[in-house]
């Protein structure tokens, strides 16, 4: 037998195998996608569905995507945001995530904590460098007074309410 025989073999039945998963595939999922399609169960693509889904899951908040959008466009351009999140608490650290990224192209920060309260932190910050301070499921400092709430676990704090220090 010539070793160019045994390897066109192969490749035949390489082939053979993968036309065969190939079929298989198309036959099996092409049921369910024309039933998918003619009952309309594919509906629109909406903006931000799925960070909406997160943030009402998570927080309560309705329509979280637009919310957390419109708080961060009335903070200073240009600065960074610190984000505050519980390192033992996977919700808080996903929305920490969450923020973050709908905060973009803003320069954002995560600080991860051991404990539920920041008040070290807070005090460690220059509040000329930062715009605004999140605290997702974190107890922010009593010192800091009101901020922005959004939903049940975050918090937005902006700039000139932070720089009010005890």
């Amino acid at each position: 037998m010539n070793w160019r025989n045994l390897r066109d073999r192969l490749l035949i039945g390489h082939i053979i195998v993968w036309s065969s998963l190939l079929c298989l595939f198309l036959f099996q999922s092409a049921p369910i996608s024309t039933r998918a399609v003619l009952e309309n169960r594919i509906g629109p693509i909406e903006a931000n569905h799925s960070t909406d889904l997160y943030l009402q899951a998570l927080t309560g908040l309705q329509n979280g995507s637009q919310s957390v959008d419109e708080s961060l466009q009335s903070l200073p351009k240009g600065k960074r945001l610190l984000i505050f999140v519980r390192s033992d608490n996977s919700p808080s650290e996903f929305l920490g995530m969450l923020i973050a990224y709908l905060s973009w192209p803003r320069q954002v920060q995560i600080v991860k904590l051991r404990g539920t309260t920041a008040d070290e932190e807070v005090e460690a910050i220059a509040p000329a460098s930062v715009a605004g301070i999140v605290f997702c499921s974190v107890s922010p400092p009593t010192w800091l007074g009101k901020g922005i709430r959004l939903g049940s676990s975050i918090l937005l704090v902006p700039v000139p309410a932070s720089e009010a220090r005890p």
